[in-house]
């Protein structure tokens, strides 16, 4: 997923040579068939204590195009689980997803 996030996420251009550097944290769910449903960005980018909405909105964009996961399984019965990814913009390098 790290590979995936780093290949479709869009810096914006404006920012990336202003150097505006942020992290936006996605949370979403994986139903039972493995597509992700309700995206939300659930930690905003800020920086100077002002959010970036551009990243949150870049961010959002990336998760809902990933593809679909493998479900997880209670006792062989695929049940909805929920993740989150951050994705980070600038000076940490691009990409990156925490769980």
């Amino acid at each position: 997923m790290q590979q995936f996030i780093r290949s479709n996420t869009l810096y914006p251009e404006n920012l990336k040579s202003q150097k505006i550097n942020g992290r936006a944290t996605v949370s979403f769910t994986i139903d039972t068939d493995g597509a992700i449903i309700n995206p939300t960005v659930s930690n905003h980018a800020v920086v100077n204590g002002v959010e970036i909405f551009a990243l949150d909105q870049q961010a959002l964009r990336t998760v809902m195009i990933m593809p679909d996961w493998i479900p997880a399984d209670q006792d062989g019965t695929p049940v909805k689980a929920e993740h989150s990814a951050t994705v980070n913009f600038g000076s940490g390098g691009m990409g990156g997803m925490r769980f």
